[in-house]
């Protein structure tokens, strides 16, 4: 389990027996934060303008930090957590999370980006903001695959099904498929 408070960085527990693991060393406050869902990392983002991916199992980082111009407000990882996304403002950026290096930087939202999801094969990026859109990328190009998706509000939440062939989106009580 993962806790995060205040400026006291972010710590690793072991759920059986309530013990502390480790003390992640994460500078500044952490805004977002989330495992790998292989669980062999963890990602911490926030307001120092760096993610940074930890080792679960040694609590040591992984990444030298991964360098963004911005307050990062998500992270997360691909299914097979060979990726990872990093949100700040309307742009998205890619990430390797073995070399640490950007893979890709998409911006193409007319305002903050909210959610962002990879597909279930890990070519798509999908991305969701405050302008009502949602927008299918593809990651290998970086260039969207289709006009963006309208929805009625603001969307807060996206998810995939497993075949990746239906998306949907929520915002303002309402759920929209595509």
């Amino acid at each position: 389990m993962l806790t995060v408070s205040g400026g006291s960085g972010a710590r690793i527990w072991e759920t059986s027996s309530a013990r502390l693991r480790f003390t992640l060393n994460h500078q500044g406050r952490i805004l977002a934060a989330a495992f790998s869902p292989d669980g062999r990392f963890v990602a911490t983002a926030g307001a120092n303008p760096a993610a940074q991916v930890w080792n679960t199992e040694t609590g040591d980082a992984v990444t030298a930090g991964l360098n963004f111009e911005g307050v990062i407000t998500q992270v997360a990882f691909s299914p097979g957590s060979r990726r990872l996304v990093t949100v700040s403002g309307s742009q998205a950026q890619v990430w390797d999370v073995r070399t640490g290096e950007r893979a890709r930087c998409l911006a193409q939202h007319d305002g903050p980006i909210t959610c962002a999801s990879f597909s279930p094969d890990e070519q798509r990026l999908v991305t969701a903001g405050e302008d009502r859109t949602v927008r299918l990328w593809d990651i290998r190009t970086g260039r969207p695959l289709t006009p963006p998706l309208r929805h009625d509000a603001p969307v807060v939440q996206l998810v995939s099904s497993p075949d990746g062939c239906l998306l949907a989106a929520a915002g303002a009580n309402r759920v929209q498929l595509w």
